[in-house]
């Protein structure tokens, strides 16, 4: 488990493409870790699967998550951060996921209280694909 976080924290530190320096993204996944740490299942929404697994790779080298000892498991595969008992879980799910609706601003399926923590790079590009629809 050291060595995933260990392998995730240098990829984060190798990622420059994209980084717009806003600090937008960084305290969204410090308020989605912190609503974690309460107990609750949360969802972090990013554009597509390349992004999520830069969310997760950043979310891995926050400060608040060293914190949490090594008892945080991290999933790359299944997209899921299981935070030390009796903590809860961050979920990691794309706009391109089948459940995602965009009328709801949500993942179908899961319930309604399950807060969901969507990247604001996400709206960016439904707002590009909006305006260009539109010309």
């Amino acid at each position: 488990m050291s060595t995933l976080i260990a392998e995730l924290k240098k990829a984060e530190q190798r990622l420059q493409v994209g980084t717009r320096g806003s600090g937008k993204t960084h305290k969204m996944l410090q308020h989605a870790l912190a609503t974690a740490k309460t107990g609750q299942v949360v969802m972090v929404i990013g554009q597509d699967q390349e992004q999520v697994r830069e969310l997760m790779r950043h979310m891995v080298t926050l400060k608040e998550f060293a914190q949490l000892g090594p008892n945080a498991h991290v999933s790359m595969p299944a997209g899921d951060i299981q935070l030390p008992h009796p903590m809860g879980r961050v979920q990691f799910r794309s706009v391109q996921h089948p459940e995602w609706s965009w009328d709801e601003l949500r993942m179908r399926g899961y319930p309604h209280g399950v807060p969901n923590y969507v990247d604001h790079f996400v709206y960016e590009q439904k707002l590009n694909e909006t305006k260009g629809a539109k010309k």
